[in-house]
């Protein structure tokens, strides 16, 4: 009981919007348990180091934080937050997007304590364009995409994961995608001529691979686990 207590009334810093653009980094926090929240008693570390920032209090238990975008640096940037001098443990919102595209680079965020933005590496350079695509089950193992153009690559871009797949004759192995069977979504990009793209899915299209269900809509692939009906059996003694 006393467990369960402390459970309840421990404080809970959540990181629920977050955004970047071209001039600024802006974060909303929700505050959990915390009395009379006080902007003198709140600071932020940017890779070890005090860094200006903006501090506005949107309501009792919604705080922002607007950092200008030349703070940031162009590939690692791990931000801190303290409350009276003590380190907050940061926890993050399941709605929020794991991606962010600033310019030409690809941001990767997560959460673990504090927060890190981390810029993906890859040979391909990110232009604000997305190109359509369709896309057809062949077989079992390939997929066929169908574009105006012969992609090298797709890009599957989430939080925990970033894969790049070779791609032949714009024919995907679906093995390539994915080895476990763990539900995951994923931004999708198509790379070519030493440049990548958001893609953009013509018509949403079901494609599948032993027990996973592979769902391409939007810019998104969303990869599901095939649920099994099993029937009803009336055993009698």
């Amino acid at each position: 009981m006393v467990n369960k207590i402390k459970r309840i009334l421990r404080r809970r810093f959540v990181l629920y919007n977050f955004n970047l653009d071209e001039k600024n980094v802006t974060m909303q926090f929700n505050l959990y348990n915390f009395i009379g929240f006080k902007k003198k008693n709140f600071y932020m570390k940017l890779n070890g180091y005090d860094i200006p920032y903006e501090f506005r209090k949107v309501s009792k238990n919604i705080i922002e934080v607007k950092i200008d975008i030349q703070h940031i640096e162009n590939d690692n940037n791990a931000f801190y937050f303290y409350y009276k001098n003590k380190k907050l443990w940061l926890i993050m919102s399941k709605d929020l997007s794991g991606d962010f595209e600033l310019a030409s680079n690809i941001y990767i965020m997560k959460v673990n304590k504090g927060l890190t933005l981390n810029k993906y590496k890859t040979d391909y350079g990110l232009l604000e364009t997305s190109k359509n695509i369709s896309v057809h089950q062949v077989n079992d193992e390939y997929i066929q995409l169908y574009t105006d153009f012969n992609l090298d690559a797709i890009i599957l871009l989430n939080r925990t994961r970033q894969v790049e797949i070779p791609i032949h004759d714009n024919k995907i192995r679906l093995s390539d995608i994915q080895q476990s069977t763990k539900e995951q979504q994923y931004k999708v990009y198509l790379a070519f001529n030493n440049e990548m793209y958001q893609a953009h899915f013509v018509q949403p299209y079901k494609t599948y691979y032993l027990m996973m269900n592979y769902e391409w809509s939007g810019n998104k692939l969303h990869i599901l686990t095939n649920k099994l009906d099993v029937p009803y059996l009336n055993v009698v003694l």
